[in-house]
């Protein structure tokens, strides 16, 4: 029988289940149970930007340095810490949170971008996505979209 090295202790960590677009949703909404948190923030391999609406372009440098919604190495205890800082989940938990958008996107190509990000302003500028191109070091898809009215945050 043939072993596969060992590459490091990421190797140890039990492969988990891909969360549902109903965990994501919860995920995103701020309030997941603490499962269900623990696996989205798995899924996002340790790096989000979690900005506000009045961010600009400036905010997302486009060829060196970091930007100051980018939040390196996310981990469960960071993204409760989120949840309470941004009173998001305040607002879901007393009800002012309103749910615009919560679904796959299945395929996307030139042709469909626009159907899956239509222009709006609460929607990430080509700077947001260029940012995050140049930070994950490959092209960048859509698989899922959210979209969120925090009425109390």
């Amino acid at each position: 029988m043939r072993q596969r090295p060992f590459r490091g202790f990421a190797d140890l960590r039990p492969q988990v289940a891909e969360p549902t677009l109903a965990e994501f949703e919860r995920f995103h909404a701020m309030l997941p149970a603490p499962g269900v948190a623990r696996r989205c923030v798995a899924a996002f391999k340790d790096t989000i930007v979690f900005a506000p609406s009045s961010y600009t372009d400036e905010d997302f440098p486009a060829r060196v340095g970091d930007s100051p919604y980018e939040v390196k190495r996310l981990t469960t205890f960071g993204y409760w810490l989120l949840v309470l800082v941004s009173l998001t989940g305040l607002s879901t938990l007393l009800g002012f949170t309103d749910t615009l958008d919560a679904r796959e996107v299945d395929v996307i190509n030139a042709r469909e971008v626009d159907d899956v990000l239509p222009p709006h302003s609460l929607h990430p500028s080509e700077a947001v996505m260029q940012y995050v191109r140049r930070k994950s070091g490959e092209a960048v898809r859509p698989c899922r979209r959210f979209e969120y009215n925090f009425r109390l945050a």
